[in-house]
C-alpha cells in the first residue's frame, strides 16, 4: 500500500523547480491523507509527527514560485488516467461538476464575498460571507462501489479583478466550469458530463459549440431543463387609489448583497507589490485545496484495490458496515493507525526518507517497536 503512494506520489517530482518543494509537496499530501482534524498544515504536524520548525517552510510552499497549479493539476489528470479504475457508460467517461460555497471568517480574504446559501437545510444560514468554488469530478469504481474522484477545485468567482491584472479573461462560473471539463477530457478520452440545471444557460451552450468545433465530440453535456421563473418579495402595505398589487419587487438572483454600480474591492487596489500578494493568497488558496483533493483521490484507490483485504471492524465500529468497498473515512482511518508501521518496514522507500527526514528525532528503541 505505502509502495503505491510513493508511486503516484513521485510521478508529481517532475512539477517543481526545487527538491525541498517537491519533498514538501509529499509531505502536505500524505498528511491530509491521515489527519485526523482539519486545522490545516497544524493538523499535518500532528499527525505525522514533524518538528515544529517545519511549520514556516510548509506555510511558505503554498506561496512558492517553484511549482505552478496548472502544471500540477495537468499531472493529476494523467495519474488518474493512468491508476484509477474509470467507469464507462457506453463507452465514456462521466464527468461530474458543481459549485459550492465555503464560508471563512476572513473578510479581507482575496475573492470572499456575501453569498446566498440557496441550500434547502436548515442548518445553514440565509448568507454567509465565503468564497465561491467549481469542482469537477471523475467517476471511478467497480461493479460494486463507485466514487466520484476530485480531479480539480478553482475559485470560480469574485476574481475579476485579479484576472484583469494577469491579463486573463474574466468568465462567469458556467462557463468556466465547461472549460474545466474540456480540459479534463482531453486526458480521458470522450466523457459525459453531468450539471444540474443551474448551467444551463446561453453562455455555457455558447461556449459548448465553440469548444466542440475545436474537438468534435469530445464532451456530451447532460443536464435538466429549468423554468425561467422570478421571485416575488410580499407586497408592501396599500395606499392610495387603484388595484391592489398582488406582488412585490423581484428578488435578484445573485447580487442581492451588492448595489449595481457599487465597485469590487479589489478594483481599488492600485499598488502593484499589493496586487502580487494578493495574487500569490488566491495561488496559496486553491493550491491548499487542490492537493487536498489529491490526497482524496488516493484515498480512493486505496479503497479500490486494498479495501477488500482489510478487516474494518478490527479497529472501527460501523453501524451500517459496506461488504463491498471500504468507504474513505475507513481507509483513513487504518492508514493513521499503521502509516508510521508501514513506514518502519519499507524505510527504503522515497516517501518514508522524506517524512523521517522532518520528524522529531525518534530513540532507537521506539523505531524497533515500530517494526516490530
Amino acid at each position: 500500500m505505502l509502495k503505491f503512494i510513493s508511486e503516484i506520489l513521485l510521478s508529481f517530482s517532475s512539477c517543481f523547480s526545487r527538491t525541498a518543494a517537491f519533498e514538501y509537496f509529499v509531505i502536505l499530501v500524505t498528511g491530509f491523507m491521515v489527519r485526523s482534524d482539519s486545522l490545516g498544515v497544524t493538523s499535518v504536524i500532528r499527525d505525522l509527527a514533524l518538528n515544529l520548525k517545519v511549520y514556516p517552510c510548509l506555510i511558505h510552499f503554498f506561496h512558492a514560485s517553484s511549482w505552478e497549479w496548472d502544471t500540477i493539476f495537468c499531472q493529476w489528470l494523467k495519474t488518474t488516467a493512468r491508476h484509477a479504475p474509470l467507469h464507462r457508460i457506453s463507452g465514456r467517461a462521466v464527468l461530474i461538476g458543481d459549485g459550492t460555497k465555503r464560508a471563512v471568517d476572513g473578510k479581507y480574504m482575496p475573492c470572499t464575498k456575501k453569498m446566498v446559501q440557496e441550500s434547502e437545510s436548515v442548518s445553514k444560514q440565509e448568507f454567509i460571507h465565503g468564497q465561491f468554488f467549481g469542482a469537477v469530478g471523475i467517476l471511478i469504481g467497480n461493479l460494486t462501489k463507485i466514487f466520484c474522484m476530485p480531479l480539480s477545485i478553482q475559485i470560480h468567482d469574485g476574481d475579476k479583478a485579479i484576472c484583469g491584472w494577469e491579463g486573463d479573461e474574466s468568465v462567469s462560473h458556467v462557463v468556466q466550469m465547461l472549460r474545466d471539463g474540456f480540459r479534463a477530457a482531453r486526458y480521458f478520452g470522450r466523457c459525459l458530463f453531468v450539471l444540474d440545471r443551474y448551467f444551463l444557460t446561453v453562455p455555457m451552450l455558447e461556449e459548448w459549440q465553440n469548444e466542440s468545433k475545436q474537438h468534435p465530440d469530445l464532451i456530451h453535456v447532460i443536464t435538466r431543463a429549468k423554468k425561467n421563473c422570478t421571485a416575488y418579495e410580499q407586497p408592501e402595505e396599500y395606499k392610495g387609489r387603484g388595484r391592489r398589487p398582488v406582488k412585490g419587487k423581484a428578488v435578484p438572483k445573485l447580487d442581492r448583497y451588492r448595489r449595481k454600480n457599487s465597485p469590487d474591492p479589489l478594483s481599488l487596489v492600485k499598488d502593484t507589490e499589493e496586487r502580487a500578494r494578493i495574487i500569490r493568497t488566491l495561488k496559496a488558496t486553491e493550491g491548499y485545496v487542490l492537493l487536498a483533493r489529491i490526497a482524496m483521490g488516493i484515498i480512493q484507490m486505496l479503497c479500490l484495490n486494498y479495501g477488500d483485504k482489510l478487516s474494518v471492524s478490527s479497529f472501527r465500529y460501523l453501524r451500517t458496515s459496506s461488504q463491498q468497498v471500504m468507504a474513505e473515512a475507513s481507509m483513513i482511518k487504518y492508514l493513521g493507525r499503521n502509516l508510521f508501521r508501514f513506514m518502519a518496514q519499507q524505510d527504503g522507500l522515497t516517501i518514508t526518507k522524506i517524512i523521517f527526514s522532518r520528524q522529531i528525532p525518534a530513540k532507537q528503541e521506539d523505531f524497533d517497536r515500530l517494526v516490530s
